[in-house]
């Protein structure tokens, strides 16, 4: 079973959509670690802009580190659409169900707070990015065509079949892209955290952190791909590996 051309198209298209739906995730987890984590956010004044956090704190955290994990997990996703792994689909169906909920619940408690006899519902949370993020991945994959396509892309052999160098390529560029997304948010982010004058954006170094890690592993796998390229090539590596089983 040969992959059409414009199958392997589509599913490109989905794995980019994966890259940009972490991305915005990621932002996520950022945005929500100093509210959620650092004790000052339960005392006076930051106490009084997010009682709604303190109300619920068991429920962000939990949010929170799920965020982290379905960040860092459509990585996995996309490399397992690379290296033809079972189930692959799967996991990039529960991943998104299980971000989309981790943002949805949050996003509500957010802006149902807000509501009043003189302030209707409004949708105005920050978590509703990686929420509709990650509902729109659900919606795309239950598409029939996109579903078979992104289904054979993950059973039959392509051009990055058993090739590690190709593969660990195509994975430095996912975190290349998580690394970019970090080093600009860090200024976006701090300036969409003004309340009232006052920036409550606190802990940026943890976003360059993020930023500097993944663009450290990026290069790793960018090197260790160029490598196995030009001098250990991937397929003899490979029949190596399984001659020796």
């Amino acid at each position: 079973m040969k992959l059409k051309r414009n199958e392997f198209t589509t599913s490109f298209v989905v794995l980019a959509l994966f890259a940009v739906t972490a991305a915005l995730t990621l932002l996520s987890a950022y945005g929500a670690v100093c509210v959620t984590w650092d004790p000052k956010y339960s005392e006076p004044p930051f106490s009084m802009a997010f009682a709604y956090v303190m109300e619920n704190l068991v429920v962000f955290r939990i949010a929170n580190i799920i965020t982290w994990l379905g960040a860092l997990f459509w990585g996995y996703v996309i490399f397992a659409f690379l290296t033809q792994r079972k189930g692959a689909y799967i996991m990039a169906l529960l991943t998104a169900i299980v971000s989309f909920a981790a943002g949805l619940v949050p996003a509500l408690i957010s802006d149902l707070s807000k509501v009043n006899e003189e302030t209707p519902f409004s949708i105005g949370s920050p978590h509703w990015a990686r929420t509709f993020a990650n509902l729109l991945v659900i919606i795309v994959l239950l598409i029939p065509p996109v579903r078979r396509s992104v289904v054979k892309f993950a059973s039959t052999e392509n051009r990055f079949t058993g090739n590690i160098a190709k593969q660990l390529m195509m994975m430095s560029l996912f975190f290349f892209w998580l690394s970019m997304i970090s080093f600009l948010g860090t200024n976006f982010m701090a300036s969409a955290h003004v309340i009232s004058g006052f920036n409550y954006w606190q802990l940026v170094e943890i976003q360059s952190l993020g930023a500097y890690t993944t663009s450290i592993i990026g290069v790793s796998m960018l090197g260790g791909g160029f490598i196995l390229k030009h001098f250990k090539p991937a397929n003899s590596l490979i029949t190596s590996v399984e001659g020796n089983h």
